[in-house]
């Protein structure tokens, strides 16, 4: 594809899908390296992860050891670290895996899980550091004298160095954190004291949680939630929008969110 002059020229096309009929691939990396999942025998049935390496004619297939669940995996760096969710909807476990060593880790929880909580987290991407981003439930919060229910899933930040980091909220009462860029900065979406959905930002280095749609000027009805999926170094950011006008159907335009000096 030459971007510049926007022509498609003689693209090749293969099969990445050896495992199975069906699947997703999420990502590809500046190595080559491409992560995609597919339906697999597993104990317990359902997707599994698998990276192809080397796309250059010779391709080969690498089953991720134990990596299984509702959608297993979702980014991959390259250092060949990768993140998703291991298990089913309601209760996933977050986790970054090493490619080369094979060791799996469990990313630990926004607050520890008590009683009836079933603990929930997904990992979303992460950066050439090694930084994650996903969201996890909170601390378990006790209903009656008798039960207690886990806490609201946050929006969540993770390394090696300083462990996990709770990003917060717009005011309501969840978050969910979907991509963090080279330098840093992460952006998800999460809901506010009177219910909207909104697209926030919170830069690296920061603990504060910004909302993104307060600064855009003549924000389109079908934009009025946006769900953010990827950003860049140049501040730009990329996600589909999820009208809550119903009148028409369901409408998801994708976005591009570009930064821009104010007049």
């Amino acid at each position: 594809l030459d971007v510049d002059g926007s022509v498609l020229v003689d693209a090749g096309l293969f099969s990445l899908s050896q495992q199975g009929t069906q699947g997703f691939a999420w990502t590809i990396t500046d190595n080559g390296d491409a992560l995609t999942d597919s339906f697999v025998d597993s104990p317990g049935g359902g997707r599994g992860g698998v990276i192809y390496k080397d796309l250059t004619g010779t391709s080969s297939e690498e089953p991720l050891i134990g990596v299984f669940g509702e959608v297993p995996v979702s980014a991959m760096n390259n250092s060949r670290q990768i993140v998703g969710a291991l298990g089913g909807f309601g209760q996933r476990t977050a986790y970054i895996y090493n490619g080369d060593t094979h060791v799996l880790t469990a990313l630990p929880l926004l607050g520890p899980a008590e009683g009836d909580c079933i603990p929930d987290s997904q990992a979303f991407d992460i950066n050439n550091s090694g930084v994650v981003v996903g969201a996890s439930t909170t601390a378990s919060v006790r209903i009656n004298r008798k039960r207690t229910q886990c806490g609201p899933k946050h929006a969540f930040k993770w390394s090696a160095a300083n462990g996990i980091t709770d990003l917060g909220t717009l005011g309501g009462s969840e978050s969910t954190a979907m991509s963090v860029s080279e330098s840093g900065n992460t952006v998800g979406y999460s809901d506010t004291a009177t219910g909207d959905i909104r697209a926030f930002i919170v830069p690296n280095g920061s603990t504060t949680m910004y909302d993104l749609q307060g600064a855009i000027i003549n924000l389109p009805v079908e934009l009025d939630r946006m769900i953010p999926r990827d950003n860049n170094d140049a501040g730009i950011i990329v996600g589909n929008g999820a009208s809550s006008d119903f009148t028409n159907g369901v409408i998801r335009p994708p976005f591009m969110l570009i930064p821009v000096t104010s007049p």
